[in-house]
This record gives C-alpha cells, sequence and structure tokens, in this order.
C-alpha cells in the first residue's frame, strides 16, 4: 500500500472511534439528565383516556408518584398505594415499575419528562392507553 492511503485509512479509523465516544458519552449523559428529572415528588393532576382529559377527582385528590434516586418508588393511584423499584429503558422510553412483594412489573411509556411535568402512559390489560398527568411537587 501507498502511504497516503494508508494515512487516509488511520485518519477515518481515528475519528470513527472517537465519534464513537461521544455518542456513547451523550447517551449516558441523556440517561443521566432523564433519571434526575424522574427523581422527583409528582402530584398527580389527571388522566386522559381516548383523547379526553379528565381532571382528577376527590378520591385522586391525594394521588401522586414518587421516584427516589435509590429506585424506590411509591405510586398513589385512586388513594390505593403501591410501591417497589423503578428502572429506565433510555432507548424505549419506558419507566417499569416492580411492584414489591409481588412478580408484577408495570410498564410506563415516558410521554413527557421535563423539569415540571410527567406524563406517562399506561396500557391495560384490554389495551385501553390511559395517560396520567403529573406535576412536580416544590
Amino acid at each position: 500500500m501507498s502511504r497516503i492511503p494508508c494515512t487516509i485509512l488511520f485518519a477515518v479509523l481515528a475519528f470513527t472511534a472517537a465519534f464513537a465516544q461521544t455518542t456513547n458519552s451523550k447517551s449516558a449523559s441523556v440517561q443521566a439528565t432523564k433519571e434526575t428529572l424522574l427523581t422527583q415528588h409528582w402530584k398527580f393532576t389527571g388522566s386522559e383516556e381516548f383523547g379526553m382529559m379528565k381532571k382528577a377527582n376527590t378520591k385522586e385528590a391525594n394521588d401522586e408518584a414518587r421516584f427516589d434516586a435509590d429506585h424506590k418508588a411509591s405510586i398513589t393511584s385512586g388513594g390505593v398505594a403501591t410501591t417497589g423499584l423503578w428502572s429506565m429503558d433510555k432507548y424505549a422510553g419506558v419507566l417499569t415499575l416492580a411492584v414489591d412483594n409481588s412478580t408484577e412489573k408495570r410498564p410506563y411509556k415516558i410521554c413527557k419528562l421535563v423539569s415540571d411535568t410527567l406524563v406517562l402512559e399506561y396500557k391495560d390489560s384490554a389495551l385501553v392507553k390511559t395517560k396520567y398527568h403529573f406535576l412536580r411537587q416544590p
């Protein structure tokens, strides 16, 4: 091989390796940012089914979700608290709650996660999708 093609090949390999490291560090950074945003105390404000938004009623007035940095979680729905461990799939945008003292795992699609708003979508056994809307508690 002549000297020029070897130099070009080396430059291409070096660039590819540097780009791969940047992409991996960005993915880890995005994951850390999502987890940091999620680890809050969230107040339930309402739910949405079939495009119809419904505000929290009196039974749901104290409903909330809390996701801790140690991956413990507590979700109160309809006045009933469920605890467990949460995990997040950064690629699929899915939050999974492994319910304590059970084999049940509840997957929630993360529809929106910003500093003050969380929207999770849950699909029940009848395949009905419900979006749960939360605001960050101060």
